[in-house]
């Protein structure tokens, strides 16, 4: 099994039939882009590198609230997102290419990967279905 890492998805795409109306095959391009697919895996989160922020103080000067000039720098340290989608969940999401399919190396024909996997980013779901 593969472990996703920082804010990567497994995916396992669901092959959804062609749609027909009467006798007419209505083909992909006519259907959404979106990929319907079901999450396996998520990693920890996308990291946010740590700052520094300039902060300043709010003081009471006779009743009236006011920032004052003096200003120092504070070091926000670094944090992880945490994703939004948990395995289990059905997705739809936008794939430009699938790297886990073993067709898409021209040179090794070797089925190493499922071909329905896809290993997204997080931002690339476009939404969860129910």
């Amino acid at each position: 099994m593969i472990t996703p890492r920082n804010d990567r998805v497994l995916i396992r795409r669901i092959e959804e039939p062609e749609a027909k109306v009467g006798s007419i095959v209505v083909p992909d391009v006519a259907r959404s882009k979106a990929i319907k697919g079901e999450v396996l895996a998520i990693g920890p989160g996308k990291w946010v590198e740590g700052t520094w922020w300039q902060r300043s103080e709010l003081r009471d000067f006779g009743g009236k609230k006011d920032f004052v000039t003096f200003r120092w720098w504070e070091w926000i340290g670094g944090h992880r997102v945490p994703p939004e989608v948990h395995p289990g969940q059905i997705v739809l999401f936008s794939s430009k290419w699938n790297d886990l399919a073993s067709t898409h190396y021209d040179d090794d024909k070797s089925a190493l990967f499922d071909p329905l996997l896809h290993l997204i980013q997080e931002a690339d779901i476009l939404g969860i279905t129910n």
